[in-house]
Parts: structure tokens; C-alpha cells; sequence
């Protein structure tokens, strides 16, 4: 059996399955008539500790601890431009930085209030996650690992393989939508308003997820 996980729909597809938890469209993309399209976060590709669900009382909880994370080598720095937006802001009592071995670390940027982590396990980052208020992420895959956690999130894009995602994922309310964040003018942005609509943010149910493959790869046998 051929499965084929892709992120984009810009070829012909002749896999017998196919795999992109982004979109749901399944006009988008050209197949054989055999091939099975598994769209949307239901088909979401998430390590073992994001299938176990966290159960947390997220609903106007205070928003004190934050999370900011843009890969590992973040080329364009979109970390501290955050951690900078972040630190200003009174109410937020610690910003959690997640980085990679490749960042160059802005010394100007620590304080008792900032913490710089990298190389983190799936299991720490999912620990974060749940100990956090809100996330500020790329609509990549930690968007989704972010959102498994039922984590209130502020996303934009910064690729081309994020816009289709990004686009879906704010069409149902799921993410508080910053756009395009090499465009974003942080002067513009207001915190206060983030923080009062993140409340009225939809959930994605993943309780499903794991059971779904195991029925697909199931009627193979």
C-alpha cells in the first residue's frame, strides 16, 4: 500500500491513501479513483503525548503564562519581536521561549520574566502546553500540537505551506488570526483584544484521532 503525507495538493495523487490534517477540501486535489483522502485535524499526524487529552478548565482563566514558539532556527527572529511584544505587557507573568540549537539567543531579552528552552521532548512540550494560557505559534505542526492541548492560540504564517492551514483553521474560529506575521506591525497589535477573544475560541476534539488510523490501517488486512 502507498500512503502519502503532504501538506500541499499540487500534483496528481496516485497513493492509495492520502494524508494532510490542513485542509478539508477534498476538491483541491487530484486523484485515482482508489485513492482515500483523510483531511483535517481528524487525520492529525501527533506524537503519543498529544493524544492524551488534557483535562483542564481552560474558559476565562487568567492569561499569565505564555508561550512562544517559531522553530528552530527562526531565520526571521519572529521570537524575540514576540518576547518583546510579551514583555511589555503587565499582566503576563512569564513568557516561555521555545527555541532550537540553531537560534541565536537575544541577550536583551532575558529577565526573570522570559525562559529560553530548546531540544524538548514531546512529553515536555506537551507538559508546557497544558501548564500554559495561551500560545503564540506558526499555523504549522505545533499550531496543532498547541490546539491538542486545548491551549487558547494566536497564529499567523510566515511559508506558503501554512496558508491553506492558516486560512482553515481561522474560517472556524480555532485561532486568534495575526495574518501574515512578516507583515505584522507589533505597535498595532493589541494585547487587550487578544486576551478578550480568546475566550470565544473554538476546541478541536481529538479523542477520536488514533482510533480513526487504527480503523483505516484495520481494513487493510
Amino acid at each position: 500500500r502507498l500512503v502519502c503525507i503532504d501538506d500541499m495538493h499540487d500534483k496528481h495523487y496516485v497513493a492509495d491513501v492520502v494524508i494532510n490534517h490542513g485542509i478539508t477540501n477534498g476538491n483541491l486535489f487530484s486523484t485515482e479513483p482508489y485513492t482515500q483522502l483523510c483531511l483535517g485535524y481528524a487525520w492529525a499526524l501527533l506524537r503519543l503525548p498529544f493524544l492524551q487529552l488534557p483535562q483542564i478548565q481552560r474558559k476565562n482563566r487568567k492569561i499569565e503564562k505564555a508561550i512562544v514558539c517559531f522553530g528552530g532556527s527562526d531565520k526571521n527572529d519572529l521570537t524575540t519581536r514576540f518576547v518583546s511584544f510579551l514583555q511589555k505587557e503587565k499582566t503576563v507573568k512569564q513568557i516561555i521561549a521555545i527555541v532550537g540549537d540553531k537560534y541565536q539567543l537575544d541577550t536583551l531579552h532575558c529577565s526573570s520574566k522570559v525562559s529560553y528552552q530548546h531540544n524538548l521532548s514531546a512529553s515536555e512540550m506537551s507538559e508546557l502546553f497544558r501548564q500554559s494560557d495561551i500560545a503564540f505559534v506558526p499555523t504549522s505542526t505545533v499550531c496543532l500540537e498547541a490546539l491538542s492541548q486545548q491551549l487558547p492560540v494566536v497564529a499567523g504564517y510566515y511559508v506558503d505551506n501554512q496558508k491553506e492551514v492558516y486560512a482553515e483553521y481561522a474560517a472556524n474560529n480555532l485561532i486568534y488570526p495575526l495574518g501574515n506575521l512578516l507583515n505584522l506591525d507589533f505597535a498595532e497589535m493589541n494585547y487587550s483584544l487578544i486576551v478578550e477573544k480568546i475566550n470565544s475560541l473554538h476546541t478541536m476534539d481529538f479523542s477520536l484521532v488514533s482510533l480513526r488510523y487504527r480503523r483505516l490501517l484495520l481494513g487493510w488486512e
